[in-house]
């Protein structure tokens, strides 16, 4: 099972508020009841509306993107600190 971060829930309820036609990509934090942490997810969906304007069609795609999400969190955080990376993909 899992739960919404608290700092993600407004996100998540304006995603599931959305009553547009298109393509949407969110990201956000869901937990892991089994081990107790929380991890990224990037969500990317396109909904389908009737012309009455009912959702007729629902398609999406869930991505754990927790490493990723970490390693970028972590560098934005050395270069706001003016340290220099500590790892280097060269």
């Amino acid at each position: 099972e899992c739960a919404v971060h608290p700092d993600d829930i407004e996100k998540v309820k304006s995603l599931n508020n959305e009553r547009s036609a298109g393509k949407r990509i969110e990201e956000f934090r869901l937990y892991n009841k089994k081990d107790g942490k929380y991890y990224w997810w990037k969500f990317t969906e396109v909904r389908m509306f009737s012309d009455e304007g009912k959702m007729i069609r629902l398609i999406g795609i869930a991505n754990n993107i927790d490493s990723e999400k970490r390693a970028k969190l972590e560098l934005e955080e050395e270069r706001a600190h003016g340290e220099s990376p500590t790892h280097w993909d060269g």
